[in-house]
């Protein structure tokens, strides 16, 4: 197998908002492996010193490496992943780093990965622990992939990426295609073709997979459909409704509230009591 064995997948996180001022300081680590991707410019204290990356960026913390990282302006958001065992030649064997960030060119499939394996997790249907295995793998392969890219720094790269986090943030705005390319500085073709080039995604894609991640939280938190479809970007609930149905295969008044508790600053929630073993 080309998965060392003895692997367990703890938790996942999905846009988890960390306010202004916020700091995640674990200085005995957390005794797990943790993988972080960041959406923004992150401040990170290592043993070399305390330096800046930008974003997105990933990290993956060793089990008792200390940690510190808070947002390089204001607050900061990020997707996360927990699993314990013999995880670093997996890593290794595709050229990704521990214990220090590097950049992730290609995000969106990253997220798609982290969310199909959050999904995997919470429902636990049948050969889940099959599925949580694959995707594991296919996660670090992404990484790997994402290092080999191109990394240069040409300015229209930056305009896509900074569009992109535009999105994220301002994603219950009235985006067209169209006004995506003129807040990038660029035509709509080639707007769209560097898009992707740089995401490995499309625009129209990504808005709404944000605007669904945010709606999944309002949901969970006991937000009614009708005002988490408009927080969202929706005026009209059913159309809203049909839209979250065909990404998540629920319907908004299905979601459980209060499904998953917001961990107190510095701290991530504790493992399950019946972690998957890829």
């Amino acid at each position: 197998m080309d998965i060392p064995g003895g692997i367990r997948v703890h938790r996942v996180g999905l846009a988890w908002r960390n306010v202004p001022g916020e700091i995640s300081s674990r200085p005995s680590g957390t005794g797990t492996w943790q993988f972080n991707l960041f959406h923004k410019a992150m401040r990170l204290r290592l043993a070399s010193g305390e330096g800046q990356t930008e974003a997105p960026a990933g990290i993956w913390f060793a089990p008792q490496q200390p940690q510190w990282y808070c947002g390089a302006a204001g607050g900061f958001t990020d997707d996360w992943l927990t699993c314990s065992g013999p995880l670093r030649p997996l890593l290794v064997r595709h050229g990704v780093p521990v214990g220090v960030p590097f950049a992730v060119g290609n995000a969106a499939a990253v997220e798609g990965c982290l969310h199909a394996l959050k999904h995997e997790l919470d429902e636990r249907l049948s050969f889940a622990d099959e599925a949580v295995a694959d995707l594991l793998r296919g996660l670090v392969r992404l990484l790997g992939r994402g290092l080999q890219r191109d990394a240069t720094r040409d300015p229209h790269r930056l305009a896509v990426l900074a569009l992109r986090e535009a999105l994220r943030e301002r994603h219950a705005e009235p985006w067209t295609v169209a006004r995506m390319a003129t807040e990038a500085g660029l035509g709509a073709h080639r707007f769209a073709v560097l898009y992707r080039r740089a995401t490995g995604s499309t625009p129209l894609h990504d808005l709404t997979w944000f605007r669904m991640r945010h709606a999944y939280e309002l949901l969970t938190a006991g937000g009614s459909v009708a005002a988490t479809a408009a927080a969202c970007g929706y005026t009209d609930p059913l159309y809203f409704s049909r839209v979250f149905r065909r990404w998540t295969g629920k319907q908004p008044s299905s979601v459980p509230s209060d499904r998953t508790q917001r961990p107190v600053a510095g701290r991530r929630p504790v493992a399950p009591s019946r972690p998957w073993t890829p």
